[in-house]
């Protein structure tokens, strides 16, 4: 099952949690005064510092409401960052600014470093999937959705008439109109996409629709 079928089930009817947090764009995190922009980061303010070696490290904490399997997967999907990239996520201990692995309702997170203890949501139930933890995670070193790059438009064209009247989510919705709303944090890299596909439930069958349109 892809990463984007996992969410949509996981996070189906998810737009608003008890404590308040507005949940946007299918899987991002919002404080309720802050719910008209979705991607409050931005360049400075949200990235999480560089140790004068020139790693990022990042603390974090596992809630005891996942089983020894579940802390596997996700400590196995925080490793393969350090592989590959500066960025070295450690247990905490008495850090000040860190993650805070909840299982609640649904696959969710905040954009970049907040400052405190910073909730990450994964259901245990329908989460706790490498490439779910790690998209989340993603999410917390300030990186959103490829599809509401600031810069997008200037790759691609959307094709609107291409998506039938009703199957549009309000969750692909905001995805498309996002740019519009919000900046966001990216690395200075062309938009990696040529082609997306929109796929929406119908009855007991999936509609493809090619609703983006590559400039180049």
């Amino acid at each position: 099952m892809d990463i984007s079928t996992l969410l949509e089930k996981a996070n189906a009817n998810l737009d608003k949690i008890p404590d308040g947090t507005v949940i946007r764009f299918g899987d991002i995190a919002v404080d309720p005064l802050g719910s008209t922009n979705a991607d409050p980061c931005t360049e400075r303010s949200c990235k999480w510092p560089q140790s004068s070696q020139g790693t990022v490290y990042i603390a974090f904490e596992v809630s005891d409401d996942f089983s020894l399997n579940d802390r596997a997967v996700i400590e196995g999907a925080l490793s393969s960052f350090a592989q590959f990239t500066c960025i070295e996520f450690i247990r905490r201990t008495n850090e000040r600014d860190f993650i805070s692995v909840q299982s609640r309702s649904g696959c969710y997170s905040f954009i970049g470093r907040r400052g405190g203890r910073q909730v990450l949501s994964l259901n245990r139930l329908n989460c706790v999937y490498h490439q779910v933890v790690q998209h989340e995670f993603l999410h917390a070193l300030g990186f959103n959705h490829e599809q509401t790059r600031s810069d997008r438009d200037s790759y691609v064209n959307i094709l609107y008439e291409n998506i039938e009247q009703g199957m549009l989510s309000q969750a692909m919705e905001d995805q498309l109109l996002s740019p519009y709303l919000t900046p966001m944090l990216k690395l200075d890299e062309p938009l990696s996409s040529a082609k997306l596909i929109l796929k929406e439930s119908t009855g007991s069958t999936t509609a493809e629709h090619h609703i983006v349109r590559s400039y180049e």
